[in-house]
């Protein structure tokens, strides 16, 4: 049977994790413990796991590349030119500079897996293989939304919310329950994507990622439009809640929170992210054959010579980058519900 370094150190049984190779136990700790599914009169507490949609990943530019092209992928994208001069009779002009700006992004590569107990997964009133199935396919999900949220994160046009007099904000430092985000600031945005010339997405002047607390602030406008009073609500983005000033909101818990004083935020103070994403602006990567997938082993591959436990687990491959900057705008604001989120 092949060891995989510390590979298999923790397979799930109905008592302990247990080490496939050296039998050494470890106790299951709070939130872990597994045995209760094995009583005979187990009373089912199993919480139900709402899976995390993609939203982040969906207003990216979708990308592949093939096979063997290499662990990096690459975009170039032609310069843009001066306004064309006006000409003096007989007099040649110099002539434009043309060239390319290269932009990169490397492939990572993500999985994890769980082991169970061939005794556990027949015995248990539940069934242990397809709930750690739906919380690995919740656990990826989530993961590579985080990284496509982290990688929009790298733009650099950033607007804070001002003070509820007006008084204007400059840094996230000085930002505080009162630096609402409002009606008026999101048309100051939509005012920038058009001095910034950003096309349309389907219609609409872009998309805006915002967490729940925001949402909750600015749905109180009366400009507010909710999804489901569109005149074609059927085409709708996954987590699309309304519509103000052009931006089709998306709302979700994974929109970026700040909470550390490493991270520039002044103290017991919370700090929301709210991406205001333009048509084309970033792109999304997904390698030839890097779908994310399950990938299941029988007791019989993996479960030793007595094929004693098997294994469930997810894999994936990404890469994302933003290609035009101007085309995002970053708006850091507090809440009225104050720093009840956590940082994420």
């Amino acid at each position: 049977m092949p060891e995989y370094g510390n590979g298999g150190a923790l397979v799930n049984t109905s008592q302990n994790f247990v080490n496939a190779y050296t039998g050494e136990d470890q106790d299951f700790g709070g939130g872990y413990d597994l045995s209760p599914t094995v009583k005979q009169y187990y009373q089912r507490t199993l919480l139900v796991n709402v899976e995390t949609k993609a939203v982040f990943g969906q207003h990216g530019m979708p990308q592949s590349i093939p096979e063997g092209a290499g662990t990096s992928t690459e975009w170039r994208r032609p310069n843009t030119f001066e306004d064309v001069g006006r000409l003096v009779e007989g007099v040649i002009p110099v002539g434009k500079k043309f060239g390319y700006s290269n932009i990169t992004a490397d492939i990572y590569e993500y999985g994890d897996y769980v082991a169970i107990s061939k005794y556990l997964d027949r015995h248990s009133i539940d069934q242990p293989t397809n709930d750690a199935i739906k919380g690995l396919a919740d656990a990826a999900v989530r993961t590579r939304e985080k990284y496509f949220r982290d990688v929009l994160l790298e733009g650099t046009q950033v607007m804070y919310a001002p003070e509820a007099d007006g008084t204007e904000v400059t840094s996230r430092a000085d930002l505080t329950n009162e630096c609402l985000m409002t009606p008026d600031l999101v048309a100051d945005v939509a005012a920038e994507f058009g001095v910034n010339g950003v096309p349309d997405t389907d219609g609409a002047v872009g998309v805006a990622i915002v967490h729940p607390y925001v949402y909750s602030d600015i749905r109180k406008s009366e400009d507010w439009v909710e999804a489901h009073k569109y005149a074609s609500p059927e085409e709708i983005y996954n987590g699309e809640i309304g519509e103000l000033h052009g931006f089709r909101f998306v709302r979700t818990p994974l929109a970026k929170v700040f909470k550390d004083t490493s991270d520039g935020v002044g103290t017991g103070q919370a700090v929301y992210v709210t991406e205001f994403i333009g048509k084309d602006a970033y792109a999304t990567v997904t390698p030839e054959g890097g779908n994310m997938r399950l990938i299941m082993k029988s007791a019989k591959e993996v479960g030793g010579p007595l094929e004693q436990f098997g294994t469930a687990g997810v894999w994936f491959e990404v890469a994302a980058a933003i290609l035009y900057n101007d085309r995002l705008i970053r708006v850091e604001s507090g809440s009225s519900y104050g720093t009840k989120a956590k940082a994420n």
